[in-house]
């Protein structure tokens, strides 16, 4: 049978299914914090719907035009000084228990982290999803968007797969060769499940400190450069900034600030400090 052609949806769908899809988005991370740890795949379902874009469907955030300019949290941990060596877990934090009973420890999301290695001048999408957070046993780089689409693609969050990558099973099963956790629970050496976590944490502050609600639409509070931080541009400081956001080079692009990185003399005086 043919199908019919599709008709476009009003502008007001899409803000209330954006306000739904935020509420499903809470709920599940409620969940994920009260214990219930296979809430996970409700979060990346949910954060696949707001940001991932395909040949055949389109993230919410992309139609509602805010996802390529909305200013992005990122919590992941500064870079390393060369030529110091960081073995870690991407986005998350190995939290241990001690004495009797003790399950040992476990990957655990640090949300709202006071760590100030943790934080960063907001980025842009295009950096944000694709950014490297961590290494596989075979050198696969591994970013926020392996991590959600891992977890709706293979895992049933949207869909069971019956074959994974290396790199999935790695990260979810313990065979990780980064830092890894000791616990007899098997849930605790999931990687991907805090992971998800830890992006939604981000996703749902960069929201809240940039999206406006003006005469029933939605808005951009000031918004971000959508071309890559590592953009290598020959402009006037006064010319258009190629990105479309009708602003000059100088208060667009340039407004840009890359990531922090730790300096050998911090990583020294955090060594002092520990001591």
């Amino acid at each position: 049978m043919k199908r019919e052609p599709k008709v476009p949806v009003d502008a007001k769908v899409l803000v209330n299914q954006y306000v739904s899809q935020c509420e499903l988005l809470r709920r599940a991370c409620i969940g994920f914090d009260e214990g219930n740890d296979v809430e996970a795949l409700n979060i990346a379902l949910r954060l696949r719907v707001l940001l991932h874009d395909t040949g055949n469907s389109k993230s919410l955030l992309g139609q509602l035009q805010i996802k390529d300019r909305l200013p992005y949290v990122d919590t992941l941990r500064a870079e390393m000084p060369e030529p110091v060596i960081s073995i870690g877990s991407g986005l998350c934090l190995i939290e241990a228990t001690l004495g009797p009973g003790s399950s040992g420890s476990r990957y655990k999301a640090p949300l709202a982290a006071e760590d100030p290695y943790r934080q960063h001048p907001p980025q842009a999408f295009v950096d944000w999803w694709r950014e490297h957070l961590l290494a596989s046993n075979s050198g696969k780089s591994v970013s926020r968007a392996d991590f959600v689409l891992w977890l709706t693609n293979e895992a049933g969050g949207a869909h069971v797969d019956p074959s994974h990558e290396p790199a999935h099973l790695e990260l979810s099963s313990g065979g990780f060769d980064g830092l890894q956790v000791v616990s007899d629970n098997e849930v605790d050496h999931n990687l991907l499940y805090p992971t998800v976590r830890q992006i939604a944490y981000e996703l749902e502050t960069s929201l809240s400190n940039s999206v406006a609600f003006e005469e029933g639409e939605i808005v951009l509070v000031d918004p971000i450069c959508s071309l890559p931080i590592d953009s290598k541009l020959k402009l006037g400081r006064n010319d258009q900034c190629p990105c479309g956001s009708g602003k000059k080079y100088k208060l667009c692009f340039l407004k840009r600030r890359p990531r922090r990185k730790i300096s050998i003399e911090e990583l020294y005086a955090e060594m002092d400090a520990a001591v």
